[in-house]
């Protein structure tokens, strides 16, 4: 099987509830999330479940310090990070690297400051192979409840969508006129 890694997403759109395509992973939308079992930068193990499912928008990024399309994107990912973390948004990163030193030192250059996971094995991967990863960047937001909700969301699509789903809502009061 060929594993690639990938310029920009393959859709013009992302990967949502409201535009499925032909993607290979349109069936995840709206499906609860797979538990995977990740180590950290620092070798602790960790569950999936411990971010997804409990109350806040998590992007499950899956990325590699070689793959230059994914570091182009990285700035993306940061900049909606900062904007929305306060917001109940939060990232967790999934590298498909080999070497633990590339891995580390990308996630310290580029200041990437949320979760970071990786059992270095490439496209093999257990979190890349449960969730059939062939090419990357590949993501997929998972909504407070552990339903995952897009897929491939890049550039301004990452934005709008966390913008449509975390964006304070306006609400337009009407006003009575009373004349008298």
């Amino acid at each position: 099987m060929l594993m690639l890694c990938m310029g920009t997403a393959v859709h013009s759109q992302p990967m949502s509830s409201g535009y499925v395509g032909m993607s290979p992973w349109a069936h995840l939308i709206g499906k609860q999330f797979t538990d995977v079992t990740q180590p950290d930068m620092k070798g602790k193990k960790h569950k999936l479940s411990e971010y997804c499912g409990k109350g806040k928008y998590v992007l499950v990024d899956f990325w590699a310090s070689w793959c230059g399309p994914c570091m182009n994107e990285m700035p993306n990912v940061k900049a909606c990070w900062e904007k929305y973390r306060s917001k109940g948004f939060t990232v967790v990163g999934i590298s498909l690297d080999r070497n633990a030193t590339a891995w580390k030192d990308a996630v310290n250059k580029g200041g990437y400051g949320w979760t970071h996971l990786s059992d270095l094995k490439y496209f093999e991967n257990s979190a890349a192979q449960a969730y059939n990863v062939q090419y990357i960047p590949w993501n997929m937001l998972v909504d407070p409840k552990g339903k995952i909700i897009a897929i491939e969301l890049t550039g301004t699509n990452l934005e709008n969508t966390l913008k449509k789903y975390l964006a304070p809502k306006t609400t337009i009061s009407k006003k009575k006129t009373v004349r008298k």
